[in-house]
């Protein structure tokens, strides 16, 4: 996995409104991120001050051979430009944090 990885920088409230999911299972207002909604505050409460929040892809080749992967990162970036952010994000269909990057968040 590369740093090419990252699409956009979002604000809470951008990846909130753009990931909205309205569903009669999950009442009768529209929650960001739909079933993965009672995760989203539990990566929110891990943003620290200098913390980021990116739009992802994997690149085109592993969408092409079926293990593409997309969504909302929480990226700690270190001081030394020569090491990898240590990221996390909520893994689809678990319901889980996961990491993407590095080892996961403090």
């Amino acid at each position: 996995m590369e740093f090419d990885i990252f699409r956009r920088h979002l604000s809470i409230e951008e990846a909130e409104t753009e990931h909205m999911v309205s569903d009669k299972r999950l009442g009768k207002k529209p929650v960001p991120f739909g079933f993965q909604h009672q995760q989203w505050p539990k990566l929110v409460s891990k943003i620290k001050p200098g913390d980021e929040l990116w739009e992802y892809s994997s690149d085109k080749q592993s969408w092409s051979q079926l293990m593409g992967s997309k969504g909302i990162i929480l990226c700690r970036f270190p001081r030394s430009p020569n090491q990898w952010p240590r990221c996390h994000d909520i893994r689809p269909g678990t319901g889980k944090l996961g990491k993407v990057l590095h080892k996961p968040l403090s």
